[in-house]
């Protein structure tokens, strides 16, 4: 098959290092190595094909033409969102009708994402795969401060680029589940892959910030949606408690407001002890994994998350993760007190509780509980998900009346 994958994120960029971007390029090299035929067409300010690491990428520049800033004027831009998100589908699935004419696609994946999906063509089958779903973002703290008119338009751009895909899945049941409800149709449910990356990693970060050092980390996007304001709510206690603990963020760091970013909320909370509270930014996998190998214990306390990466890197590194219980990806991953912890969302006592007893465990006990985290992840292995896949992609086909080209 011939398959196209329209996203907004892709490794390829050098800027993106999160969930989507990751899933993206994971899924396309073990596609390519089952001797299928991949294209990666992704939002850019710029108009570019190129090669990476063997994918056809095409970068399409999606800002926004004449046209568009024409209508945003004559409507006073009660519609620059809807109207933005439309022409930058517009522009992406342009691109991808154009190749489709060198080289006939079977079936075109959409991410969910800014709705990329509204304008796709109709005469190529296409499925929708949700990264997340934006009002439950939403409805858990994201986007705190956008306008009530900012927040229709983005879920409205998002549920028709949903509804007109041919099929939609996601690798969390608790999030399909919730978009089922909401939209009335199926979601299936395929998890990501993954497995060990054989990539060369480099501990120059870590040999440089955190060598010697005890340290809890969190990894993400440093935000309200993630929990970070829970981990500000106990960072003082926390080290207060423990003399020689360090907390480290890696992720970018997001406004709190107009006046201060998230980071410096968690500065602030740390008073005294804001010396051993670090933020490394933004890290490219080489560079990360040391540092999560060394980390004590990972802590995601997230209020709604999907299929989190950062649980999978870290418990395929063996490592104990402390999520949150009952807030979707994490329930598929993590059993409690086995190969890994939970807390409640949106609670510090019982975050701050469950890191001290994890803090409590002994070093055999610990070691135990990483290799339980590593077995319970094989599931996830390319070989068993990307057969998922490719068996969804075939039902698609087949009941749209497609061939496998």
């Amino acid at each position: 098959m011939r398959i196209a994958f329209v996203t907004v994120e892709f490794v390829a960029d050098g800027t993106f290092h999160g969930g989507l971007a990751n899933y993206v390029y994971r899924i396309a090299k073990s596609l390519q190595a089952h001797g299928h035929s991949i294209a990666i067409f992704i939002s850019s300010n710029r108009n570019l094909s190129s090669q990476f690491d063997g994918i056809e990428i095409y970068e399409v520049n999606t800002h926004i033409g004449s046209s568009v800033k024409a209508f945003n004027i004559i409507t006073r831009d009660r519609l620059s969102t809807l109207s933005r998100l439309f022409w930058q589908s517009y522009m992406l699935n342009r691109m991808v009708k154009k190749c489709h004419k060198s080289g006939p696609f079977s079936i075109i994946q959409y991410t969910n994402l800014l709705g990329v999906g509204m304008l796709r063509p109709s005469s190529i089958p296409s499925v929708v795969r949700l990264s997340s779903y934006f009002d439950l973002m939403h409805k858990h703290g994201d986007y705190k401060t956008a306008t009530k008119n900012f927040i229709r338009q983005m879920s409205q751009a998002e549920k028709i680029g949903i509804r007109r895909a041919n099929a939609v899945f996601g690798p969390s049941a608790g999030i399909a589940r919730y978009v089922e409800k909401d939209l009335h149709k199926q979601i299936a449910v395929i998890p990501s892959p993954f497995e060990e990356e054989k990539i060369s990693t480099s501990e120059e970060i870590y040999l440089s910030k955190l060598k010697g050092k005890q340290y809890l980390l969190f990894v993400g996007r440093i935000c309200r949606l993630k929990g970070v304001f829970t981990i500000a709510e106990i960072i003082h206690p926390l080290l207060s408690k423990y003399k020689d603990l360090y907390f480290v963020f890696c992720g970018r760091d997001d406004p709190a407001g107009s006046e201060q970013s998230v980071m410096s909320h968690v500065l602030h909370n740390a008073g005294e002890f804001r010396h051993r509270v670090m933020h490394l930014g933004t890290l490219p996998h080489h560079y990360l994994y040391p540092i999560i190998s060394h980390a004590e214990t990972i802590i995601l306390p997230s209020h709604i998350d999907n299929m989190p990466n950062a649980c999978i890197e870290a418990m395929m590194l063996r490592k104990i993760v402390i999520g949150t219980k009952g807030t979707g990806g994490f329930d598929e991953l993590i059993a409690d007190s086995e190969n890994g912890f939970f807390c409640l969302p949106q609670d510090s006592q019982s975050l701050l509780s469950t890191i001290e007893n994890v803090m409590a465990l002994s070093p055999a006990q610990k070691d135990s509980i990483g290799e339980s985290a590593y077995q319970s992840v094989q599931r996830l292995r390319p070989e068993t998900v990307t057969k998922q896949h490719l068996k969804f992609y075939k039902s698609v086909l087949l009941t749209n009346g497609e061939s496998e080209r």
